[in-house]
């Protein structure tokens, strides 16, 4: 679980530094799959409107910091969990 944190974060501080470095290419794949309405405040949730990639690339550059935070949350509180409950072996995710 910690390798994977620590790519998380890896793979965020070059999303802010180098979003065009090659290494990200299967990170930037992934992300441009996603609802942009959940990065881009402007769009109505589940928004209809389709982007090209090019256009999907700006938006998800421009909004980057959105997807660093939930990052940096993310390997944050599973960090404090495994700290809290070290005896626990499995991980349980809930929600949307």
């Amino acid at each position: 679980m910690e390798k994977m944190l620590s790519e998380m974060d890896e793979n965020a501080r070059l999303l802010e530094n180098d979003f065009d470095n090659e290494m990200l290419g299967p990170v930037r794949e992934m992300l441009c799959c996603m609802d942009f309405s959940l990065i881009k405040a402007d769009l109505p949730p589940y928004s209809p409107i389709r982007f090209s990639e090019e256009e999907k690339l700006r938006i998800l550059k421009d909004n980057i910091n959105v997807v660093t935070d939930f990052y940096a949350r993310f390997a944050a509180r599973m960090r404090s969990m495994m700290k809290n409950n070290p005896d626990y072996d499995l991980i349980t995710f809930v929600g949307p």
